[in-house]
């Protein structure tokens, strides 16, 4: 999928990958091979899951996008039709302005792919 590449090309980016509903990689673009892909997908299921969930039960809607700060970077979730995630993982120098822009922007152009 050209988005994941577009996405993975941004400045810090270690890997981009649409996770599956069930929690598995369906495509991936991944830079830093300490990554698992399937790790990733199955984590990324689970936190967008959560955070799915925490949306609906305090009544904010449906969850459509987050970016999770850590120590050592973010990690990008956003929500896809049939449960599954664009899950994108950036080190802590990476520019989170624009991972989210360019994730907003690719919105259309991955529905559009699925």
């Amino acid at each position: 999928m050209e988005v994941l590449n577009k996405i993975a090309a941004l400045d810090g980016v270690r890997a981009a990958v649409l996770v599956s509903g069930d929690g598995f990689p369906l495509e991936s673009v991944i830079k830093d091979e300490a990554l698992n892909v399937e790790e990733v997908a199955a984590l990324a299921r689970d936190g967008a899951a959560a955070a799915r969930d925490m949306a609906e039960n305090i009544g904010q809607g449906q969850f459509v996008q987050g970016v999770f700060e850590y120590s050592k970077g973010a990690i990008l979730l956003t929500n896809l039709p049939l449960r599954m995630t664009l899950a994108v993982v950036m080190s802590r120098g990476g520019n989170k302005a624009a991972l989210w822009n360019a994730a907003a922007t690719a919105f259309p152009e991955v529905i559009r792919a699925l």
